[in-house]
């Protein structure tokens, strides 16, 4: 939908969808995610396990026929539009378009669903909590997602799926 809102082809439309599913199935090759022992905050060094999914997820899909747009997305969804992020630690436009939508949408589904350690955020929690680290996103890209999710059909699917997580 945020592709949509951004005037994306219907190509790239579907190409942000199926990064959206992909996109943390590198999470598969980390045992600690697999044991679900993820109750508490993580240390430096399992920070530094954990950050090596989206180049995990990459390698799992890349000899899979998916696209170049598909894959980037992937790849790069932890990048920071400030070039905090990682795996590159790529800035503002380096950063591929899929992988900036992916990464807001990636965040706010994090933000609103159920921890072991700690109850999912409202959707306007969520989006407060975004807002705080603005400097991470494309704010294109960010108007773009605020749009999507404040349409009322959007808004109310969002919350019927948060309360049954």
């Amino acid at each position: 939908e945020v592709a949509k809102e951004m005037g994306l082809s219907d190509f790239e439309c579907y190409e942000t969808v199926k990064a959206g599913v992909y996109h943390d199935i590198g999470k598969l090759r980390l045992s600690r995610y697999i044991d679900g022992n993820y109750s508490s905050a993580l240390s430096s060094e399992e920070i530094k396990y954990m950050r090596m999914h989206a180049k995990l997820s990459h390698e799992i899909l890349e000899d899979r026929n998916f696209s170049q747009f598909m894959l980037d997305a992937v790849l790069y969804h932890h990048e920071n539009y400030d070039g905090s992020g990682y795996p590159s630690g790529l800035k503002g436009e380096e950063i591929p378009l899929g992988a900036r939508i992916l990464r807001a949408c990636d965040v706010f589904v994090a933000l609103i669903s159920h921890r072991s350690y700690r109850q999912g955020f409202d959707i306007d929690s969520a989006v407060g909590i975004m807002i705080d680290e603005i400097e991470n996103y494309d704010m294109e890209v960010f108007v773009a997602f605020q749009k999507t999710i404040n349409k009322l059909e959007n808004r109310n699917t969002i919350e019927e799926k948060r309360l049954s997580l």
